[in-house]
Order: structure tokens, then sequence, then C-alpha cells
């Protein structure tokens, strides 16, 4: 019983860690050009590891990412959409959904490697 509670406690310290950046901000947005078309999507919860979008298969937006790119994506706030930040993050995988909650859909996961200022940010 001590183990188990033991566990819970750390698990649950983990997920509040992780979660902070997801509770914060609701969608983000980006460029690949530094010109328009700026991509916008909004953030999921679908794993404890990290910050997932998701992008219907047809979107020619696949055809231009690739796991490892590093992009300047800017955060939206959850509670004050005209509240930004912006990170430079790195995408970790893009990942078909055949047969799940997003059938037809790529989940691509991405961290955080720094805010604007630098500063190195762990999510």
């Amino acid at each position: 019983m001590m183990n188990e509670v033991v566990r819970l406690k750390r698990f649950s310290e983990h997920r509040v860690e992780k979660r902070k950046m997801i509770d914060k901000y609701y969608s983000v947005q980006f460029s690949l050009t530094k010109k328009v078309p700026i991509y916008q999507f909004r953030l999921k919860d679908i794993s404890s590891d990290g910050l997932c979008i998701i992008v219907k298969e047809k979107s020619k937006i696949l055809e231009k990412i690739n796991k490892n790119d590093i992009l300047e994506m800017t955060f939206c706030a959850a509670d004050s959409p005209s509240e930004t930040r912006e990170y430079k993050t790195k995408i970790i995988h893009i990942t078909p959904d055949k047969s799940g909650k997003y059938k037809n859909h790529y989940l691509v996961g991405f961290a955080i490697i720094n805010d604007k200022s630098g500063s190195k940010k762990q999510v």
C-alpha cells in the first residue's frame, strides 16, 4: 500500500509539471517563411510527455514540416487570447492516427527548446 501511495504521488507531481503549458496556453500559431500563411492550431493534451497539435492528413503543411524541424511558435493564452508568448520549438514526432480518436489526422508532437529571450525551457 505504501509503495502505491508513493508511486501515485510521484505520478501526480510529474503530471502537474508537464501540464503547466497545456493549462496556460490554448493555441499556437506559426509561419514557415516569416510571411503568410500563418498556421494556427489548438493545443491538445494527448500525452503527458509534451505538447501536440492535430493536423488533417490532407493538409499541405504536412509536406512542409519534418521531425526535428525547429519552429518559432507563438503561444496564445487560454484566458486572454491577446496575451501571447514566443517559443522556439522542435518537432518530436509526426504520427498518423489511422483508427483512433483523430482518425485521418496526424499528431504533431513538439517540445519547447527556449523562449524568445533565449532562456532554456523544460516542458
